[in-house]
């Protein structure tokens, strides 16, 4: 009875649909890659290093501001109403910050470099642990 049991268990896995399929070492390195929550973050640390130098290079670009003030008053000192309003805009531009914003550029490119070489590191060593596996 056992022996029967047994070869119907072996029949069963053997005949079983993808059973022979192995996978390559391509499509093994592809789908730790794809999978690797490691290799996921180091991708998404360099992006943010490259949004960075934008942001760091936005201290060059001029700004514009606007407010408006507006304020009634019924009571003052003699008895009648008060209306206050007042409207500015200012427009500014960084001529120099003593080389602290090219020094900030600089230190941005730097850190997405670094990150860059760190998702490249990240995904040889993913991928040669699963050719070694």
């Amino acid at each position: 009875m056992r022996k029967l049991i047994l070869s119907l268990f072996m029949i069963a896995v053997i005949t079983a649909p993808g059973a022979s399929e192995a996978l390559t070492i391509e499509e093994a390195v592809t789908l730790a890659l794809e999978n690797n929550n490691s290799v996921k973050r180091t991708e998404l640390e360099y992006k943010s290093a490259r949004k960075g130098i934008g942001e760091t290079a936005s201290g060059f670009l001029p700004t514009l501001s606007a407010k408006y003030i507006y304020a009634e008053s019924s009571e003052n000192a003699y008895g009648g109403v008060t209306k206050y309003s007042e409207g500015t805009v200012t427009a500014a531009y960084n001529v120099f910050k003593g080389f602290s914003d090219f020094n900030s550029v600089r230190e941005s490119r730097a850190k997405a470099s670094a990150a860059r070489f760190q998702a490249r590191a990240m995904k040889a060593d993913i991928a040669l642990l699963a050719k070694k596996v």
